[in-house]
C-alpha cells in the first residue's frame, strides 16, 4: 500500500503526531496489519513521538472498486463455481450429476468445463465425438453449447483431440476460457455449473473477472491429505478482493458398501472428516457421496448415476442439489447465520431451513419452546416472512427478525447497497401489527442495536425488526467489547395472575378494553401503544403515562415517535 496515496491528514503538535489514513479494506484483520505496519515504521522514524492513528473505513463505492466482479452473462441467472483443492476427489463427477438431476428438477441448466488441463465432461455427457456449431446471433457469430440430457455443455476437449495434451501457459489458457463464456449461445439459463481445475490459479481468478459468481460448491474426500487443500480453496474465494459466497462442502467417496454386504459401511478414508472441517469453517456441510462402482461405471460411458431412476444414488445428489440451492445466500443476510454457527458450543442452535417461510416458523417455534428464536434476511426475504412476524405479534411472543437490507425491488441486487426498506417494515404487514423498529447508525453500534432489539423483544414479547445495511454488516470499525456485567439487564416478565386463568383477548366489560390491570400487561400496554413509528436511533426516549378511565389505571406512552 501507498501511504501518501491514503493518508488524509497529518498533523505534527509539538511530540505528538495526528496522522488519518483511508484503509484499503474495512476487513478488521487487514486494519490490523496495516496499524502495526505504520506504527513501526514511526516508531523507527521518530522514535521520541507520540502517534495517533485513525484509520478510516472506505465507503461503499470505494470497496466496490476493490472488489473484482465480472459482468453478466445475459439469460444466465446463477453461475455456481464447483471446485476442489486437491485433483482426484471426484469434482467433475459430482459436477456432471448435479447437472443432470437440477435439469431433472425442471431447471435451465448448462456446465462450463473450465479445467483446462483435464476436460472430461465431454464423456460424461457421451458428447466426446460431438462438435459445436458456430450460429449467428444479432449478426454476430458465436459457438452454440452441445446438448445432452438436457444440459448444456461447452468445454475445451471439444476443440482438442482425444490424445492431445493442452500445454498452454496461463493467458492462452485463460483466453480459451474467456471465448467460451462470451463468445458462445448459452440462452436462457438458471443454472451455470462451472467445473474448476483443483488449486487456486489463473483460472479461478480469471472466472472471477469474468463472471458474477453466484457461489462455490468445494468438493473433497475425507482424509486429511485432502482437506488440507480446502481450507485454501475457501479462503481463496473468501478474499477481500474476491468476496465469492461459499455455499458449502461436499464430501464424495466418504464410505464403502460392498454389494454382499448392504449393511455395511467401510470408511476407507476416514470418517466425517469434510463434515467436521464445515462446521469449523461454518459453512454448510452439503451432504455425503458413497464409493460405489456404479458411478464409475455411469461416469465412463457417459450416462451421469443421477439419470438412474428410483436409485439412492439418484437420491444422494439430488438431495446435495437442494441442498446447494436452499444455502444460497440471501446477500448480505447469510453472513449473520455463518457468524453464530461458532458459538455452537455456547448454546446456539443453528438452523438451515429450506425457505424463508421455514425459517421464520422454526425461529417462532424456537421462542415458543423457550428460547430466543432469531431469524435474519433481506427485502424479499422479510417480505416472505410477514404472516408469521404478524402471528408472534398476535401471541406475544419474543421474536428478532435482522433485515440487512439491500437494493431495488423484488429479489433486488444483492451487491448494492441501500436502505431500501423502511416503509416496508414499519407498515408491510395487514392487520394493524405494529411491531418495534431498531436500526444500527454504524458498525460500531451493531452490537447495541442488537442487544437492544432482543432485549425489548423479550422484555415485552413482541417481535423487533432489526435494520442494518450491506456496508455496515460488511463493516469494521475498533470497538471494544464490553463486559457482561456492564451490559442493562433483562428483565422477564412473569405472569402475576394464574395462567390458567389468563384470558388476554377477554374483553373488560366495563371499559371495553382487552387490557387487563396485572403487571404483565403493563408491558404490553406499554409498548404496543408505540405504533410502528418508533425507530431506536441510540438516544430516543419514551415515558409512561397514566390515566384513569372508568376508575381504572390505564397506561399510554408519549415521547419522539408516540403515535397515542
Amino acid at each position: 500500500m501507498n501511504l501518501a496515496e491514503n493518508t488524509r491528514n497529518l498533523q505534527v503538535m509539538g511530540d505528538k503526531i495526528v496522522l488519518d489514513v483511508m484503509a484499503p479494506s474495512p476487513a478488521m484483520h487487514e486494519r490490523k496489519r496495516m496499524e502495526k505496519a505504520i506504527q513501526s515504521a514511526i516508531q523507527e522514524k521518530f522514535p521520541d513521538k507520540d502517534l495517533q492513528l485513525n484509520l478510516m473505513i472506505p465507503d461503499n463505492a470505494q470497496m466496490t472498486n476493490n472488489v473484482i466482479k465480472g459482468t453478466p452473462l445475459e439469460g444466465v441467472q446463477n453461475i455456481i463455481a464447483i471446485a476442489s483443492g486437491k485433483g482426484g476427489v471426484g469434482k467433475s463427477t459430482v459436477t456432471a450429476n448435479l447437472a443432470v438431476v437440477l435439469a431433472q428438477m425442471g431447471f435451465k441448466v448448462g456446465v462450463l468445463d473450465a479445467d483446462i488441463y483435464g476436460p472430461s465432461q465431454p464423456t460424461m455427457f457421451d458428447v466426446a465425438d460431438e462438435k459445436p456449431q458456430a450460429v449467428n446471433k444479432n449478426g454476430k457469430s458465436l459457438i452454440a453449447p452441445v446438448e445432452n440430457y438436457g444440459v448444456k455443455l461447452l468445454s475445451i476437449g471439444f476443440f482438442a483431440g482425444v490424445n492431445q495434451a493442452v500445454v498452454w501457459r496461463g493467458p492462452m489458457a485463460t483466453k480459451a476460457l474467456n471465448q467460451m463464456i462470451r463468445d458462445a449461445d448459452w440462452g436462457a439459463l438458471d443454472f451455470l455449473l462451472v467445473d474448476l481445475p483443483p488449486g487456486t490459479g489463473d483460472i479461478h481468478l480469471s472466472l472471477v473477472q469474468q463472471l458474477p459468481i453466484t457461489g462455490a460448491v468445494i468438493v473433497s474426500t475425507p482424509q486429511a491429505i485432502a482437506l488440507a487443500d480446502v481450507r485454501k480453496g475457501v479462503a481463496m474465494f473468501q478474499m477481500d478482493a474476491i468476496q465469492v459466497p461459499v455455499l458449502g462442502l461436499v464430501e464424495n467417496m466418504s464410505y464403502f458398501t460392498p454389494a454382499e454386504l448392504p449393511d455395511n459401511k467401510y470408511y476407507i478414508f476416514g470418517q466425517d472428516g469434510v463434515k467436521h472441517y464445515a462446521e469449523d469453517l461454518a459453512l454448510p456441510f452439503l451432504g455425503e457421496i458413497p464409493l460405489v462402482q456404479s458411478i464409475r461405471e455411469a461416469g465412463d460411458i457417459g450416462r451421469p448415476v443421477g439419470l438412474q431412476e428410483n436409485g439412492i444414488l439418484k437420491e444422494v445428489y439430488e438431495q446435495i442439489a437442494q441442498n446447494m440451492v436452499e444455502s444460497y445466500p440471501i446477500t448480505p443476510a447469510s453472513d449473520i447465520l455463518h457468524f453464530m454457527n461458532q458459538y455452537r458450543n455456547q448454546g446456539v442452535k443453528i438452523l438451515q431451513a429450506e425457505d424463508e417461510i421455514a425459517a421464520a416458523g422454526a425461529a417462532l417455534g424456537a421462542s415458543f419452546g423457550g428460547a430466543l428464536g432469531v431469524t435474519a434476511s433481506s427485502g424479499p426475504g422479510i417480505a416472505l416472512k410477514a404472516e408469521t412476524i404478524n402471528l408472534a405479534v398476535m401471541l406475544e411472543i419474543p421474536l428478532v427478525i435482522a433485515n440487512i437490507q439491500r437494493g431495488g425491488p423484488s429479489t433486488g441486487l444483492p451487491t448494492k447497497t441501500e436502505q431500501s426498506d423502511l416503509l416496508q417494515v414499519l407498515y408491510g404487514r395487514n392487520g394493524e401489527s405494529p411491531i418495534p423498529v431498531i436500526a444500527a447508525k454504524k458498525p460500531t453500534d451493531a452490537f447495541w442495536a442488537a442487544y437492544t432489539a432482543c432485549k425489548i423483544a423479550v422484555e415485552h414479547m413482541t417481535p423487533v425488526m432489526l435494520l442494518s445495511d450491506g456496508y455496515i454488516a460488511n463493516g469494521a470499525e475498533p470497538w471494544k467489547f464490553p463486559k457482561a456485567d456492564e451490559l442493562p439487564p433483562i428483565k422477564i416478565p412473569v405472569f402475576e395472575d394464574d395462567p390458567d386463568s389468563f384470558e388476554p383477548y377477554t374483553a373488560d366489560k366495563a371499559t371495553d378494553q382487552s387490557y387487563k390491570n396485572n403487571e404483565y400487561l403493563k408491558y404490553k400496554v406499554k409498548y404496543n401503544l408505540l405504533g410502528a413509528d418508533l425507530i431506536y436511533a441510540g438516544d430516543a426516549t419514551l415515558s409512561v403515562k397514566e390515566k384513569n378511565l372508568n376508575g381504572k389505571p390505564h397506561y399510554y406512552c408519549v415521547g419522539q415517535g408516540s403515535s397515542q
